[in-house]
């Protein structure tokens, strides 16, 4: 057998991967995240934030249309494979978040107490790089504080889990995680912080002046007599720019990773740059459908077991007679399909009556034309004039008269 050539090799492989990456995207959560109603422009730009957010598994541009309903996006989350939806809203009073799983529920409903958009936070932090490319592999999901003994943070902890690709420790590759999704709940406020930062990885032990060395563009020399003149002044850098590591944010790293210095079983420091958007969020309800439902917690409104019954008796009412709506809908479709189907075979029955008749007249017709003939056949022209007329012809008036032969 030959041996195979590189290029043969780097394709096998190539594809390969491809068919690892696809099995990947097919079973990953996807989302939609939509406005539903009228926003204004602010909230507008938090919708396409949440967008960056969840990329790149959810409809980056996704338009919602007026007359789109709730059952249109329920109706297509099958055959897209759309797990989660996340709608925002807003009243007069406040700016609603609700992030649904399809197509069944439950449904997670928070007040935004306040946010901050992407561009408005690069504004206010140096050196806001961000690009395209920290968006074509989904964040890394970071829980902190939710407790598992109480019902309703269990649910949002899950809800929150569950929007987001799980992560298998011996096949992911760290070069590609270059978002953090921070979700942490505050207990002394009853509040649940979202922040979204850009993860960065860079080597310890190196100075700052060696640093600027490693990059493409080499600093200013000119006014150093000699290399170490620059390597060993403390006053290359200032205060703004120092940066605090330590064992907080130090690891080993099991892997190479991209940048200078980043090789693998090096202690290098990872910093968190903040992206956008930043919400600060309060839990209100939970229902266990989309959006409606049974209410399984509240944060303003506590029912006793009477009240609870009594909503839970009126749904099963509602729901009986829906259901005999339907039945007595689908019985009066019945009925009419088959009047249309007896109207149907009574017409067909009609026409072919319609055509027998036609035909029986015809074959009357044609008799009747033969008895003509034959009698015709029989009596000759001077019979014929004596029978309508009353006297016999003259003599030699027809060739054919028996009584001039």
């Amino acid at each position: 057998m030959g041996k195979r050539n590189g290029k043969s090799l780097k394709k096998t492989r190539q594809l390969q991967q491809q068919r690892g990456e696809d099995e990947e995207v097919k079973n990953a959560p996807h989302s939609f995240v939509i406005p539903r109603g009228k926003v204004g422009k602010n909230v507008m730009a938090l919708v396409n934030n949440m967008r960056k957010v969840m990329s790149p598994f959810t409809a980056e541009h996704l338009k919602v249309h007026r007359r789109n309903v709730m059952k249109d996006f329920v109706a297509m989350s099958g055959p897209l494979g759309v797990s989660h939806m996340i709608m925002f809203t807003k009243s007069d009073t406040s700016v609603n978040l609700r992030v649904c799983r399809l197509p069944r529920g439950p449904t997670l409903t928070f007040q935004v107490k306040s946010y901050s958009t992407i561009a408005d936070l690069s504004h206010h932090i140096r050196r806001h790089d961000v690009n395209d490319n920290h968006f074509k592999y989904h964040a890394l999901l970071v829980m902190n504080n939710f407790s598992k003994e109480i019902k309703h943070q269990k649910l949002t902890a899950s809800m929150f889990q569950n929007m987001f690709p799980s992560i298998n420790i011996n096949k992911v590759m760290l070069r590609n995680i270059k978002r953090v999704v921070l979700v942490s709940y505050d207990e002394e406020a009853d509040l649940v912080d979202f922040r979204h930062y850009h993860l960065r990885v860079v080597p310890l032990g190196v100075s700052r002046s060696v640093k600027k060395l490693q990059k493409k563009n080499v600093p200013k020399l000119s006014k150093y007599n000699d290399i170490s003149q620059f390597l060993l002044n403390p006053g290359v850098l200032s205060e703004s720019e120092a940066e605090l590591d330590g064992e907080h944010n130090s690891v080993e790293l099991p892997q190479k990773m991209t940048g200078t210095g980043n090789t693998q079983n090096d202690q290098s420091a990872i910093r968190l740059k903040e992206i956008g958007p930043r919400m600060t969020l309060s839990l209100t309800k939970i229902t266990d459908g989309v959006c409606g439902g049974d209410v399984l917690y509240h944060k303003f409104d506590t029912l006793t077991d009477e009240q609870k019954a009594e909503i839970v008796k009126k749904r099963e009412q509602r729901k009986k007679l829906k259901a005999e709506r339907t039945a007595q809908q689908n019985e009066r479709v019945k009925l009419k399909k088959q009047a249309k189907l007896a109207h149907k075979e009574r017409s067909q029955q009609g026409q072919k009556d319609s055509v027998k008749t036609q035909d029986e007249g015809e074959s009357d017709g044609d008799s009747y034309k033969s008895v003509d003939d034959s009698l015709s056949d029989d009596m000759d022209d001077a019979d014929y004039f004596e029978q309508e007329v009353g006297k016999k012809p003259e003599h030699g008036r027809y060739y054919n008269c028996s009584h001039c032969l």
